[in-house]
């Protein structure tokens, strides 16, 4: 299956609020010079050379034409035998290694040239390079593919046609040598714009390609017209030829239909830019005409029947279809990633999909590859491509157009085979969006291109762990007089189920009836299990429903049992409430994936005890609506019956009908805090899940763009999730801090593996964050806690691997940093550790004379090396960010594709802030609740409070944090067993000056357990560990 898109249509620009002044922007990061960005008017303009050719048309005296053709050019195009890349036909993208070797990711210098004054308004090369088709420069030789051996041999020119206007060219089928006609049409139908106009960009041009026809409450853990046609009303309605192939316009309201125009001329091809995008990506895919059937094999079949006498044929109508053919669908690379994709229509040549995408993108590529492919029951086949050069739209040049989808021999996949598109790139510093932080204004409208909306006037409680003792954190003070408070999370669980009158809905990967939310032993409830609690107020009529995670290793078969490898105790739960009125309803983690568990575990009896650490939150208010919806959605998929289950007359789901009770109000009467009340939240609730595991989505995948879900294949899907958290990582200003349980992702921008298919943004767009503030003279930190290893044992080759990715994604990040500081000349200054840091979690006790674990072991094994050093990890389950003090968000998605892609497991999660506490509102440092729940966090891990830690973004606050990293490691590392006040440790890597990672130095394995800290990579390349 194809790796699936990370869309983020980006919100509209909102400047309802100024961003804050420069007085007001603390901790700037003075220097004594001011580094040009490096990246500014890469293309200088040219003067193209003179047409070197005589004009193949004789003169003609020019008429009136409804499609005149300013500077046409007929004849022969010389076709060069470039190497083509080479597809694999199956369901995921695959480059030959052969053809496509990007280099090392980085910063690449764009073409230079002497500059040039730039051209006429009114000419078709104003505001656009005169370069931009042909000649392109020689650095990384990158071969160009099949469609660009057509025009690569074309320079345009802002030159008068040297003949008059020649009359429209005959309808030709494309192919490498056939005749073309080339120029620039009068007609907007010809530009191929929906209702005849074309969207002007922010820079003044617009390129269009070659185009056809005359056209309650809830608790969660962790523009110039250029004509009158309409694309719509007349598709594809002639036979395609190459009228208006790379006309280009600006954005001058007063474009000619005839005179001053362009020549495409034939130049020297030039090798492939590689160029960063960080941005997003405007994407239009209309449609494709003359596709070629690539079910052969049915029609054959078919066609066979069909000869059949007629009582035969009659028999088998319905059993073969009236027409077979293929059944295409547009997958969206770049780089090595799939960036996005319609849905399949099936049994069509010329299909029209219609369809818009709005992408971000965070990628050094040479090509935008537009992948043709038929869907097949299991994967797809490869039926053709439309490649466009990454320099054609890196300065926002729209490039619109219909192209001929070429196979991999370099050759037409069948006569008048084409493809329309649209594609516009908008970089990250023409969307101002992100430049003020959230809560810009009481227009912001939280993180678009969503399911669910942001939803105002609730309230949010933020927990660490479990329970916090009292007394045990400092008190922090907040703006406005306020104190933080230490929440305690189970306390506040075992109270709302106590108080629930009506429902109890849980969801969860493992719940276990026998744990017990109050463990104080002087309070009676204590004494009372989970599942005690929840039989008692079943049986007081309470409707109590838990949907759980089928483990497929836990099974119970005619006696025999199997208490599953992951131990979530999903069977024993099943069996406890089996004879009351709680109702368990078991399902798989993706109901289209039931076996996308990979972890292994293994033997560490007489181990020390692992601690967990962990982040959770309680959502009163609209947004608990929300994630109501979100569990009856799931609850109704999964207790749908399937096979003989379907044979039942009723069908009752369990679940309350809450609209017929009046005492539980709906989501529009719930009572809403103020705009201007301090404890006011602001709450978005985020998924990652497909219409394989819920219910509610639309059923025509037209409909998947109007709701903000994806197209899989057979499958829409919800990526909310992954789209805040690079929302959020945009708009950040100051720092970022993370905790989550795994951190692996934006493997495209690999040094290797680049086709793994972790191709989740936030990795890379962290490292560009930072690497944006260098380039602005600006202070920017990151911090990121992760499990010391993944859950498991060290040893273990599924361990092994992701420690293997999770330290190719640290490389990444501290290269691209590092080239940051070389292009400001601060690598002498400042180390790439001086912005990202990576910490773990651990603790050693002290040898007070209590007794140790008891057990016989071997003297070296891990269990007696245990047992003397008296060290053990505390495991960061944790699935949160903090943004600038601001913005949080929380739920239960790692940073891994398992999690961002949507298709595998499902997530749930929350984004939220105070509007009465950003950056936007004060223009100052905000200390709301965020600030005081992210002290809180830090005091703990660190075990002391310090000023610095007010100002996270500071050299001084990452320098001192990480030394006291480096302290607790070596202190854990240590020989001697002594007594560890605070928790929080450097993660065990040497990260050199030039951002290099390696081993540490005498410490490259794990103490006590072993295996390599920086992972291993030995069997075959496979996702499950992504």
């Amino acid at each position: 299956m194809d790796q699936y898109p990370y869309r983020y249509p980006p919100p509209p620009i909102s400047e309802a609020y100024p961003p804050p002044s420069p007085q007001h922007s603390p901790y700037p990061y003075q220097y004594s010079y001011t580094a040009p960005y490096p990246h500014q008017n890469p293309y200088p303009y040219q003067s193209p050379p003179a047409y070197p050719y005589p004009h193949p048309y004789p003169s003609q005296p020019n008429h009136p034409s409804p499609r005149a053709h300013v500077g046409a050019y007929s004849g022969h195009v010389p076709h060069v035998g470039a190497p083509a890349p080479t597809f694999q036909h199956s369901s995921s993208l695959q480059y030959d290694s052969s053809h496509y070797q990007y280099p090392d990711s980085g910063v690449y210098q764009s073409p230079s040239s002497t500059p040039q004054p730039p051209l006429r308004s009114h000419s078709l090369g104003s505001g656009f390079p005169s370069n931009s088709v042909g000649n392109v420069g020689t650095s990384e030789a990158i071969t160009y593919p099949p469609l660009e051996d057509l025009v690569a041999d074309l320079r345009v020119s802002n030159g008068r046609p040297s003949v008059p206007v020649s009359p429209s060219a005959p309808s030709v089928a494309l192919v490498g040598n056939s005749p073309m006609r080339y120029g620039r049409s009068s007609s907007g139908a010809d530009m191929g714009f929906p209702d005849g106009r074309a969207s002007i960009p922010a820079s003044p041009s617009v390129l269009s390609g070659p185009l056809v026809g005359s056209s309650p409450m809830a608790y969660a853990s962790s523009s110039g017209e250029l004509g009158n046609h309409s694309y719509y009303n007349r598709p594809f309605s002639r036979a395609p030829s190459w009228d208006s192939c790379f006309s280009c316009t600006d954005g001058s309201p007063s474009i000619p239909s005839s005179g001053d125009g362009m020549q495409l001329v034939p130049s020297q091809k030039g090798s492939l830019k590689v160029l960063l995008l960080h941005g997003n990506l405007d994407v239009w895919v209309y449609g494709a005409k003359n596709l070629p059937n690539m079910d052969l094999f049915h029609k054959t079949l078919g066609d066979m029947f069909s000869k059949l006498p007629g009582r035969v044929t009659n028999k088998i109508e319905g059993h073969v279809a009236r027409k077979i053919t293929s059944d295409p669908y547009v997958s969206i690379a770049l780089s090595h990633a799939v960036i996005g994709r319609t849905y399949v229509i099936a049994n069509e040549e010329n299909p029209e999909w219609m369809q818009h995408f709005n992408v971000p993108v965070a990628q050094h590529a040479a090509e935008v590859h537009f992948l043709v492919k038929d869907s097949d029951v299991v994967g797809s086949q490869l039926i053709g491509s439309v490649s466009l050069p990454v320099e054609q739209i890196y300065l926002g040049a729209k490039v619109e157009g219909t192209f001929p989808i070429m196979n991999g021999s370099g050759k037409q996949c069948k006569p008048g085979a084409v493809l329309s598109i649209s594609v516009q790139y908008a970089p990250i510093s023409n969307l101002s969006i992100y430049r003020h932080g959230v809560g810009a204004g009481p227009s912001y409208e939280g993180v678009t291109g969503t399911y669910f909306p942001l939803r105002t006037g609730g309230r949010v409680t933020l927990y660490q762990d479990a329970h916090v003792p009292d007394g045990y954190l400092p008190e922090f003070n907040l703006d406005m007089g306020m104190k933080y408070v230490h929440g305690k999370c189970w306390q506040d669980i075992s109270d709302a189920i106590r108080q629930a009158r009506r429902l109890v809905y849980i969801v969860g990967w493992s719940i276990w009836h026998k744990v017990r939310l109050v463990r104080n032993g002087s309070n009676p409830e204590s004494e009372c299990s989970l599942g005690d609690l929840l039989r008692s107020k079943s049986a007081e009529g309470v409707r109590v429903l838990l949907l759980v995670w089928d483990d497929p290793t836990s099974r119970s078969i005619l006696g025999y049992r199997t208490e599953g490898i992951m131990a979530t105790h999903d069977e024993e739960t099943r069996r406890f409430f089996k004879n009351s009125s709680v109702q368990v309803l078991l399902c798989p983690r993706v109901a289209g994936k039931r076996h996308s568990w990979v972890k292994k575990r293994g033997t560490t009896t007489g181990c020390p005890r692992e601690p967990w650490h962990d982040l959770h939150c309680k959502i009163d208010g609209p947004a608990a609506y929300d994630v109501l919806t979100n569990f009856k959605d799931r609850w109704l998929k999964a207790s749908k019956p399937h096979g003989i289950k379907k044979l039942k007359m009723s069908y009752d789901d369990s679940l309350l009908r809450i609209e017929r009770l009046p005492e539980i109000i709906q989501i529009d009467e719930v009572s809403r805090l103020t705009e201007d009340d301090p404890e006011s939240w602001h709450v978005q609730v985020f998924r990652s899940i497909d219409s394989n595991s819920t219910v509610g989505f639309p059923k025509n995948p037209k409909e998947a763009t109007s709701r903000n879900l994806v197209c899989g294949k057979n499958v829409l899907i919800d990526m909310s999730i992954h789209t805040a958290y690079v929302k959020a990582i945009r708009s950040a200003q100051h720092y970022i801090y993370i905790e989550n349980q795994y951190f692996i992702g934006s493997s495209y921008n690999w040094s290797a593996n680049r086709d793994l298919g972790a191709n989740n943004l936030i990795p890379m767009e962290i490292a560009l964050k930072i690497a944006e503030k260098i380039r602005a003279h600006e202070r920017f930190a990151a911090y990121i806690v992760i499990p010391m290893w993944p859950e498991g044992v060290p040893t273990g080759a599924a361990t092994q691997r992701i420690l293997f990715w999770q330290n190719r994604t640290m490389q990444m990040m501290y290269e691209t940093i590092f080239k940051a500081l070389v292009e400001v000349g601060l690598e002498d200054a400042y180390t790439p550790q001086d912005f990202l840091n990576f910490f773990c979690l651990g603790n050693r006790e002290g040898t007070d004379g209590s007794p140790g674990l008891t057990g016989s072991h071997q003297p070296n094994s891990p269990q007696a090396l245990s047992q003397k050093s008296r060290r053990f990890m505390i495991y960061v389950h944790s699935k949160g960010m903090i943004v600038d003090d601001e913005y949080v968000i929380l739920g239960s998605a790692n940073i891994n594709q398992r999690s961002m892609e949507g298709t595998r497991d499902t997530e749930i999660a929350m984004g939220a802030y105070q509007s009465q506490h950003t950056w936007a509102r004060k223009s100052a440092h905000p200390f709301g609740q965020i600030y005081g729940y992210r002290m809180s966090l830090w005091a703990e891990h660190l075990g002391l409070v310090e000023d610095c830690f007010t100002e996270p973004e500071t050299v001084e606050c990452v320098r001192r944090v990480r030394t006291i990293g480096e302290m607790n490691w070596k202190q854990f590392a240590a020989e001697d067993p002594r007594e560890m006040t605070g928790h929080l440790l450097k993660y065990p890597v040497d990260v050199d000056r030039r951002g290099k990672v390696r081993p540490l130095p005498g410490c490259e394995n794990f103490p006590d357990l072993g295996g390599s800290i920086c992972g291993s990579f030995l069997a075959i390349q496979e996702n499950l560990t992504i």
